[in-house]
């Protein structure tokens, strides 16, 4: 039994992530070779567009499907609850790991109920950190180098949020963080176990020791909302509105037709811009730049945060 999010997850295959340390599971997976029998019977729905693979979202009666052409199908209860995936026989371990931990599992945590981001987050002293965005904007880039300065990693990609009394929490995810070639090279500092994120791409998975990947849900305290790179990099502060409108584009969801699971969405997500302060960040794709990017980063979080941002304040250069 695993445990991702602080959750304990019951799954017969190895995973490489933390193992829970008690309790009873908060959710099933059960991984096999056979093949999907109903999967003819499918109702497709949605296509991911910036899904790698290219991912599927159907229904099998009341059950959710996601199907990724020619390497996994997996059978979602309609409470997301229980996991049933079906992967060819050929498609290899490290593969199936990643379709399991990075695509799967936070779509259905979302499904659940959950504030679910497409974000990396590391926390400092004051509390934790967000980077969220479209993929290859630099988010696990910047959470590598931030860990490499002392932050603790709390996520790559998946990172769940909850709410005590007005607090939003971090909650971490499992240790690792992946990354394309050119930035592992760039941000390597000595000998690292660098292995392949799967078979179908350049992608690198490093894993950390548990010294730098924080356990506990740690305070929210800034979301960085990263931008097309610029060669001017800058931070600007968002409002209320346009916080909410990044955010919107970088949650997991599974169902995307449920319209009073698409509302509560909307209300999370807006109380979430009400209560963390949110900044537009730009920087260019240049590695030899990210000190100068942490550093800016690191002067906007010493800079008392405004309870009601503007844009119109206008850009702290880098």
């Amino acid at each position: 039994m695993y445990r991702f999010c602080c959750l304990n997850l019951d799954c017969n295959v190895p995973l490489g992530i933390p193992l829970a340390t008690g309790g009873a599971p908060d959710w099933v997976l059960e991984l096999t070779t056979d093949p999907l029998p109903a999967r003819g019977r499918a109702h497709w729905l949605h296509v991911f567009p910036e899904s790698e693979p290219r991912l599927h979202l159907g229904k099998l009666g009341r059950d959710y499907l996601l199907s990724f052409a020619g390497l996994a199908d997996f059978v979602i209860s309609p409470d997301g609850a229980r996991i049933r995936g079906h992967a060819e026989s050929t498609v290899p371990e490290r593969t199936l790991r990643h379709l399991i931990l990075d695509q799967v599992l936070p779509r259905v945590l979302g499904h659940r109920g959950n504030l679910v981001l497409h974000a990396s987050a590391v926390a400092g002293p004051q509390g934790a950190v967000a980077f969220v965005g479209a993929a290859g904007l630099g988010k696990s880039t910047l959470a590598t180098g931030f860990w490499q300065q002392g932050f603790r990693l709390v996520a790559d990609d998946c990172l769940l949020l909850s709410t005590i009394g007005d607090a939003v929490l971090a909650v971490p995810s499992y240790p690792g963080v992946r990354l394309w070639e050119d930035a592992a090279a760039a941000l390597s500092n000595g000998p690292r176990r660098w292995s392949p994120v799967a078979h179908y791409t350049d992608k690198l998975r490093l894993e950390l020791p548990d010294a730098v990947f924080r356990r506990d849900p740690a305070p929210l305290i800034r979301i960085y909302c990263l931008a097309a790179p610029d060669p001017a990099p800058s931070i600007m502060p968002l409002s209320t509105r346009e916080a909410v409108m990044a955010l919107v584009g970088c949650s997991y969801r599974l169902d995307l037709y449920d319209r009073r699971w698409l509302g509560d969405e909307l209300e999370r997500l807006c109380r979430l811009a009400l209560t963390v302060p949110a900044r537009r960040l730009i920087f260019p794709r240049d590695f030899r730049q990210l000190p100068a990017v942490r550093q800016a980063v690191l002067r906007d979080l010493a800079t008392p945060a405004e309870e009601h941002p503007s844009a119109a304040a206008g850009a702290a250069r880098v």
